[in-house]
């Protein structure tokens, strides 16, 4: 817009020295008419003047309001990406560094995590260093399934007792009603001792030594990103000995 007011204030002073000289040039009557130009002049003069002032606050008002939006937005972001001290709260203080390290999220389902790239290189590191001196003991990684028959809970009633309330079952598989309620596996001890016992038919097979990464699921009430949600990573060890 500056540049087309600059020409409209030009071309009003190039027409203003105009009538000036053909009011010289012409005498009264001239006069006369020179000065009706020169009101009509003056009076485009002041209108463009104010068009002028009027876009200048336009644009002061816009400025503003958009100065005022970026401060609401960085007062909401240093809100959000505040963390509180571990004396002030200690379990928010817990939830913000997880947050504003980027470790996890939550997950779609109530009590699942999303465990984030850097916080899954956490448990890589772990990982690596425990395979690595378990390996040194001559322990073997392994793998058995996460569906458990219910009935093998149900041989070991310390089992039942312990786990029942957080047990997730799966009651259909294929669209038909399964004969027996599988497991999501909570822990692997009952389906590890079912295979031991067809591994071992004599002391010549023993030591046993297994390990196993792998995930458990826990329906817990109440949970706490890596510290119980309702599922999580796992590591656990079996052993069937040679000696007591």
């Amino acid at each position: 817009m500056k540049p087309t007011l600059a020409l409209n204030r030009h071309n009003t002073h190039c027409a203003m020295r105009a009538a000036s000289r053909a009011l010289r040039r012409s005498g009264s009557h001239a006069s006369c008419m020179g000065g009706s130009r020169r009101t009509r002049f003056v009076t485009f003069a002041a209108a463009a003047e104010s068009q002028e002032k009027q876009q200048k606050q336009q644009r002061q008002q816009k400025q503003q309001k958009q100065q005022q939006n970026q401060k609401g937005g960085t007062n909401k972001q240093q809100k959000s990406s505040a963390i509180c001290t571990r004396e002030e709260d200690f379990s928010r203080w817990y939830l913000d560094i997880v947050r504003e390290a980027q470790l996890a999220d939550y997950g779609p389902v109530r009590g699942t995590m999303v465990i984030r790239p850097s916080g899954y290189a956490l448990w890589e590191s772990i990982q690596r260093h425990l395979d690595g001196e378990f390996k040194k003991m001559g322990v073997e990684n392994a793998y058995f399934p996460q569906l458990i028959p219910m009935s093998f809970l149900t041989k070991e009633a310390e089992h039942v007792e312990g786990f029942a309330p957080e047990l997730a079952l799966v009651t259909q598989g294929g669209g038909k009603e399964l004969e027996e309620p599988l497991v999501v596996r909570p822990t692997s001890e009952t389906v590890v001792n079912h295979m031991f016992s067809q591994w071992v038919q004599s002391y010549r097979d023993l030591p046993l030594m297994i390990n196993q990464w792998c995930n458990v699921h826990r329906w817990e009430m109440r949970t706490r990103p890596f510290i119980r949600t309702l599922e999580f990573l796992w590591q656990g060890g079996d052993t069937a000995d040679a000696t007591a």
